[in-house]
């Protein structure tokens, strides 16, 4: 019996680790690959990007799906600060109005027009909204190692290094743990990519599909 008490926490512990572990083996794969970690921390009937691609949701539908799932954070101090439209789903960044830093990201699906959590940074390095937020040694810092100019050297280098051909845009979008930054081609938006803020690993989003456009904000009260 007390063998048995002891089993399940340790065995609970290496779970941990190995979801953590596996966003980071994931971030030293190549652009364009899916990789073990793809969707992990997602609820099980959460599926990125399985809508079909094309015009199936509507932009001014994408906009009032957002608008209702940031609803369900009310009382947050929270905005739309940006909407992405891209093959595979719609990416949505949500920002604090108080701080003007970024809070999380979620997608929606193309075909359902169904919101979810982005998996990835928003769910496992993100250390304020996070799926791992809630462990007791994870704590909200306002303050990263790395810096955001540090972060946009990391990213070109794993650009770099990959073969790619894309570069990062200038800026960056920072969030609690990491950072966001867009990869661009010939000075169009191709996809984004995450640097961890204090290890520095690099996770590409690999589940967007092909950048279509900008869909603007919507910063109406949460």
């Amino acid at each position: 019996m007390n063998e048995r008490r002891w089993i399940t926490p340790v065995l609970v512990l290496v779970g941990i680790g190995l979801i953590v572990g596996g966003g980071v083996m994931f971030s030293a794969n190549g652009l364009g690959q899916m990789g073990g970690s793809y969707g992990m921390g997602c609820d099980p009937d959460e599926s990125v990007g399985s809508g079909p691609p094309g015009n199936a949701v509507s932009p001014v539908t994408v906009k009032t799906v957002a608008t209702q799932y940031l609803g369900r954070y009310r009382g947050k101090n929270l905005e739309i600060a940006e909407i992405m439209e891209f093959q595979r789903n719609f990416y949505v960044q949500v920002r604090e109005k108080k701080t003007g830093r970024f809070a999380f990201e979620f997608l929606i699906d193309r075909g359902a027009g169904r919101a979810y959590p982005e998996p990835g940074p928003n769910m496992m390095w993100n250390t304020k909204y996070g799926r791992m937020s809630w462990l007791p040694w994870v704590r909200a810092s306002e303050e990263m190692r790395i810096s955001p100019q540090e972060a946009i050297n990391i990213a070109q280098d794993y650009l770099d290094r990959t073969g790619s051909g894309l570069t990062v845009e200038g800026r960056t979008d920072e969030f609690y743990g990491y950072y966001t930054l867009h990869t661009v081609r010939d000075g169009a938006i191709t996809g984004m990519l995450s640097v961890n803020g204090e290890t520095g690993a690099v996770w590409a989003h690999t589940w967007h599909g092909e950048f279509i456009g900008m869909l603007g904000g919507n910063n109406e009260d949460d």
